[in-house]
C-alpha cells in the first residue's frame, strides 16, 4: 500500500510536471507560429504596397504613352517583378499555413493524448479512495 501511494505520487508529480512542459511547448509554438504568421503578413502587406505603386506608376506610363514609351516599359518590368515576388511570398506563405496546420495537429494529438492521461488519473484517483479507506479502517480495527 505504503508503495502504490509512493506510486501515486510519483505519478502524480511527473504528470504535473509532464503538463508544465507542455504548457511550455504549446506556448513557445505558438509564439514560433505568431511571429511566424506576424512576418508573413507584413510581408504580404510590404509586396501589396510596392504591386499597388507600381500599378500607379504603370497607370501614369500608359496616359502618357507617346512620351513615355521607354518608362512604361520598366514600370511593366517593376510590375512584373512584383507579381513574381507575390507570388513567391504566397508561396511561401502557403508553406507556412501548411507548417501551421501540421502543429495544429500535433497541438491536437497532444490534446488528445492529455485528455488520455487525465481519463488515467481519473481512473488512479478513483483505485485510490476505496485503498485510502480499506487502509483508514485497518488502522481503527487494530488502533494504530
Amino acid at each position: 500500500m505504503k508503495r502504490q501511494a509512493a506510486k501515486a505520487r510519483r505519478y502524480k508529480r511527473l504528470r504535473e510536471e509532464l503538463r508544465r512542459w507542455e504548457k511550455v511547448l504549446f506556448a513557445s509554438r505558438y509564439r514560433e507560429l505568431a511571429k511566424s504568421i506576424d512576418a508573413a503578413r507584413a510581408r504580404l502587406a510590404e509586396t501589396r504596397g510596392r504591386e499597388t505603386a507600381a500599378a500607379g506608376r504603370v497607370a501614369q506610363a500608359e496616359s502618357d504613352h507617346a512620351r513615355l514609351r521607354i518608362e512604361q516599359a520598366e514600370a511593366e518590368g517593376r510590375a512584373a517583378r512584383s507579381r513574381e515576388d507575390a507570388h513567391a511570398r504566397e508561396l511561401a506563405i502557403n508553406r507556412l499555413q501548411q507548417h501551421q496546420e501540421f502543429n495544429r495537429q500535433q497541438a491536437d494529438a497532444l490534446a488528445s493524448r492529455a485528455s488520455q492521461i487525465s481519463i488515467e488519473i481519473a481512473d488512479l484517483e478513483a483505485r485510490r479512495e476505496p485503498a485510502r479507506l480499506a487502509l483508514e479502517s485497518r488502522r481503527r480495527r487494530c488502533g494504530c
